[in-house]
């Protein structure tokens, strides 16, 4: 393979295909051809140039656009002459199709720009050439890519990560809405079917197995866990749970009383009720539930439908109410609470509610 040299210090800069458009990259210039062969290694040796009454460019680079989906790496040189008497400011530009994701620039020099948007790099130079001069523009950059797709956090984008994104299909604001447009749709369909990979997997991070939480919510002040042991006529109480106190330990569960009697986790007309304690009207809250390690339920203070903070008055007393439920009441489901003092200032909250 290639080695990338870099003769000066690295010019690193972050760019989310998100917010930065191909329309901010350099346009295109006047082509020409150019030879490619693929070395034993995989990668490409792209060889060629012009010539016209005023100017010649020649160009000589590789690069690793077939072998690796997730660093796109590129060096090499080009050379611009001025041909006639006339001083003059020559450019050149090539364009590589990259996987769509963010994107994580490194070059080293400022003497040419890089642009990582939107699938495509777009490598541009431009140079004063005097009357019969040449002037030679060498590069080295690397384009890292975090692609878009992997819902569940295993390194990879497969079978699971579709399932994920047909699961919130039509939903607005949900992670699965890749490309931000507002809805889950047949264009972030496009980006999973685009960035596929199943090799190099790892273990979904968001899987929790005792003692464990999802860590998409680890900014919570607190987090608390029990799983169902036991429950007669629908009613469970604290006694019939086993808890985990997980993070800070400000929060608990209790036996809260209300009109249909003293119960923790219930069902009371159509709401699912979570009797709570060291929770305030103001707090912000996620609501997890796993079958198995598997995720089957969620819903948060800011998710669709209604949902109530505990009030401590007759109201709402020291439960939270949501509705529809999320998952019915079954002996070895786990349940995760997570509780902010503040609203949580990460992209993924408010989650959409999946039941």
């Amino acid at each position: 393979m290639k080695t990338i040299k870099f003769v000066i210090s690295l010019v690193v800069l972050f760019i989310s295909a998100s917010i930065v458009g191909q329309d901010s990259c350099r346009p295109q210039l006047v082509s020409f051809g150019v030879h490619r062969e693929e070395l034993p290694d995989g990668w490409l040796h792209s060889t060629g140039g012009m010539v016209n009454e005023t100017r010649m460019l020649e160009v000589d680079y590789f690069d690793n656009r077939r072998i690796d989906q997730f660093e796109f790496n590129s060096e090499g040189w080009v050379d611009m002459t001025t041909i006639n008497e006339d001083n003059r400011r020559l450019k050149y530009r090539h364009k590589v199709a990259i996987n769509l994701g963010d994107y994580m620039v490194s070059q080293d020099t400022l003497d040419y720009e890089v642009c990582a948007s939107d699938g495509f790099v777009t490598f541009y130079c431009e140079k004063p050439v005097a009357a019969g001069e040449t002037e030679r523009v060498e590069w080295a950059y690397t384009v890292e890519i975090a692609p878009w797709g992997d819902l569940n956090g295993d390194e990879c984008i497969n079978a699971y990560d579709l399932g994920l994104l047909l699961g919130e299909w039509g939903v607005e604001g949900s992670t699965a809405d890749l490309n931000n447009d507002g809805t889950v749709d047949p264009a972030d369909l496009g980006i999973i079917l685009a960035n596929w990979k199943t090799y190099d997997c790892i273990e979904p991070p968001d899987d929790p197995e005792d003692g464990t939480y999802n860590p998409v919510w680890e900014s919570a002040d607190d987090i608390l866990a029990f799983t169902i042991d036991s429950f007669g006529n629908g009613n469970i109480m604290t006694e019939n749970v086993t808890v985990e106190n997980l993070k800070g330990g400000m929060i608990g569960i209790v036996d809260d009383t209300g009109n249909s009697g003293t119960k923790f986790f219930h069902l009371f007309s159509n709401f699912q009720v979570l009797g709570v304690s060291g929770w305030s009207p103001f707090d912000t809250w996620v609501v997890e539930v796993y079958d198995d390690e598997i995720l089957v339920g969620r819903t948060s203070s800011d998710s669709s439908g209604p949902v109530y903070n505990p009030d401590g008055t007759s109201n709402y007393g020291n439960s939270i109410y949501w509705n529809p439920m999320i998952e019915p009441f079954k002996v070895g489901d786990r349940w995760i609470l997570y509780r902010w003092i503040d609203t949580p200032d990460i992209p993924e909250y408010p989650p959409s509610r999946m039941n």
